[in-house]
């Protein structure tokens, strides 16, 4: 018997295993490194903040319990790599800093850094106008970082917002007062660019509308289940008790003024119960109170003749589930549809959402053959219950009527 000579070397199959082995094993440990710095940056971030948070204390105790006007004469450095946003106000102030994508933030009621921004400071550095929350962008909807008011617009030094319309009246975002109503699209278009300290304020568009509420959408804090799509997203005063538009109250009291409370279960499919809780978060810490109901709210974008949405067929206005497939969109733009948004990440399932998920229904009539021009009105009323929700458009009024059940919103 033949006896060979002994193989040398590796066969290219060998090879290639082993180079395909290495390539996995350096895969994996440069994750796992990057995992390690990326939260070592994070770490020190917070180390920071918290140092800040304490120069700033030891400034407001030696100087009249006053805090310092900016973070240089408190002796606070920005360390490299990092981007502080500072703010003072009202005897208050809130430090943020953001590295590696990150954005934690202390202030005078708590130096233990959390995630989140300072209310009303955009990622740049400049600042929302009082009363102002950001809102992140939408790559979706195309939206970038704007800021919103954080409470339906009121008359400035005025608590009763249901008054008839003036001019010289001028809006701002407060949490006490009624919401300012009976005034018209048209009319709040223009008051909506008076708001003081607000250059380039404008009434809400119906993008900017969507990009709030489809972030809020994606928090499971905004969902009774306590996860996204589980349960219902609450859907603010859209009961009749009280039978009256609401003021606003603390965020640590997000039931304010309506009876209900977080111990309480739905009712119906009325969205009756703990639905009633009139504040969402935003995924940076923002909170906005009475998004899906108090009174309707318009934006800015408007419907015309041939334009309504809505079942083939149909010669009246009447109120559509989101997830009906027989449901026409004729002039609404895409972007203005629920459906839109299923490319969020954790917002698969949203074509399948109706009113029993709290995003509220449709108002419409697809046959309608009125010239009239109409604007969009969103949110929902007291009183309207299910049709109450986060996405609920209602297209049956004129841009020129003034009702005391309508309201409005600034964004910047």
């Amino acid at each position: 018997m033949k006896i060979g000579k002994p193989r040398l070397g590796f066969t290219i199959v060998e090879l290639l295993v082993v180079i395909v082995v290495i390539g996995i094993l350096a895969a994996v440990t440069i994750v796992a490194y990057n995992g390690i710095q990326n939260r070592a940056k994070i770490a020190a971030l917070q180390s920071e903040l918290e140092q800040g948070a304490k120069k700033i204390e030891i400034y407001k105790t030696t100087n009249s319990d006053t805090y310092p006007s900016d973070l240089g004469v408190a002796g606070v450095t920005t360390p490299s790599g990092t981007v502080f946003n500072y703010q003072t106000r009202s005897g208050t102030y809130c430090l943020s800093g953001t590295s590696n994508g990150k954005t934690f933030m202390v202030s005078n009621s708590s130096q233990n850094p959390t995630e989140g921004a300072c209310s009303g400071v955009l990622a740049d550095g400049s600042t929302c106008p009082s009363g102002f929350i950001v809102v992140p962008a939408n790559t979706t909807l195309g939206t970038n970082e704007f800021c919103v008011m954080k409470y339906e617009a009121k008359i400035a030094g005025q608590s009763n917002g249901a008054q008839a319309y003036s001019s010289a009246f001028v809006p701002e975002s407060r949490a006490d007062g009624t919401p300012w109503t009976t005034i018209s699209q048209i009319n709040a278009i223009d008051e909506a660019a008076t708001v003081v300290g607000c250059s380039g304020c404008h009434l809400i568009t119906d993008a900017e509308w969507m990009a709030i509420a489809a972030n809020a959408l994606t928090v499971p804090s905004n969902w009774s289940g306590g996860s996204v799509g589980s349960g219902y997203v609450f859907s603010g005063h859209s009961d009749i008790s009280p039978a009256t538009y609401l003021a606003a109250g603390p965020d640590s009291d997000p039931y304010s003024g309506t009876g209900n409370s977080s111990g309480q279960t739905l009712v119906t499919s009325g969205m009756i119960g703990n639905s009633q809780r009139r504040t969402l978060s935003l995924t940076n810490g923002e909170v906005i109170w009475d998004l899906s109901a108090n009174v309707w709210e318009w934006t800015s974008n408007t419907i015309g003749l041939g334009q309504q949405p809505g079942i083939s067929g149909e010669s009246t206005f009447s109120w559509k589930q989101y997830d009906n497939g027989s449901l026409l969109w004729n002039g609404v733009p895409t972007l203005s549809r629920p459906s839109s948004l299923a490319t969020v990440p954790g917002l698969a399932g949203i074509s399948g959402w109706n009113s029993a998920q709290g995003i509220g229904q449709l108002y419409s009539n697809y046959g309608s053959a009125s010239s009239t021009v109409r604007g969009y009105i969103r949110g929902g009323v007291r009183g309207g219950n299910a049709n109450a929700g986060i996405f609920t458009l209602h297209l049956n009024s004129s841009t020129t009527l003034a009702d005391a059940s309508i309201g409005f919103r600034v964004a910047r």
